[in-house]
């Protein structure tokens, strides 16, 4: 949103790491600037966040963005998008399991079934994706 003003127009593509850090700078700015117009910067108190809070925002940058994203660069060069798209699938999947492991979270038998359907339904993009051999016997 916007991030096109920094980057100019030229016959190449940009490299993924900045198109994405830009595409990453650029919103976190309008979310910035859209948290102060709606007043919630008013209630937030530097003191008031907790170990637990710093330790899951070191996580987010972390993993959820510097290494998922360096991951998910290197697959798409390695496979075809379809299949480097299910990572939307299952990222759910693993949130709710590692707040389930290290936060203290619960679970139900509806999240468990979800997890489930999930995991299937991406076995089978994964699965479904291989294409069969020519039979040469067949021509």
């Amino acid at each position: 949103m916007g991030c096109w003003l920094f980057i100019p127009c030229s016959p190449t593509k940009p490299p993924p790491f900045l198109s994405g850090g830009m595409q990453m700078l650029c919103g976190g700015v309008v979310m910035l600037i859209v948290g102060v117009l709606r007043g919630e910067a008013t209630g937030f108190a530097l003191a008031q966040v907790t170990a637990k809070s710093w330790g899951a925002y070191a996580y987010l940058v972390t993993f959820g963005s510097i290494v998922a994203f360096t991951a998910y660069i290197w697959l798409l060069r390695v496979v075809e998008p379809a299949l480097a798209g299910t990572y939307a699938f299952v990222n759910p999947v693993v949130a709710v399991l590692l707040g389930w492991a290290f936060a203290g979270e619960s679970l139900n038998g509806g999240m468990l079934g979800g997890a489930v359907l999930i995991v299937l339904a991406v076995a089978l993009v994964i699965l479904g994706g291989k294409q069969q051999p020519a039979d040469p016997s067949k021509t």
